[in-house]
């Protein structure tokens, strides 16, 4: 609902694309509150992305299709595993 509140105050403080805001201090008031209510999130959500796995592959592998081969024998075992165990 904060949410919901914030970007009300943002729209109908003049900040939209169709009516240009006057004389307006963007460092002061309600209107900003959605605006950094989103940055938050946005940072957070970036954040998160790059403490995945996958982010660390793209970036750090010199050849990140590498990584493939290294799931293929990972699974490979995985599955060899699961059949010696469910044998009957």
């Amino acid at each position: 609902m904060t949410t919901l509140k914030a970007y009300h105050a943002h729209i109908f403080s003049g900040n939209t694309l169709i009516v240009p805001p006057k004389n307006q201090n963007p460092s002061k008031g309600p209107e900003l509150t959605f605006l950094k209510i989103e940055l938050k999130k946005l940072q957070k959500e970036l954040t998160e992305a790059k403490n995945k796995h996958t982010y660390k592959v793209l970036t750090e592998y010199e050849n990140p299709m590498s990584f493939v081969d290294e799931l293929k024998a990972y699974y490979k075992d995985r599955l060899t595993k699961l059949r010696r165990r469910t044998r009957s």
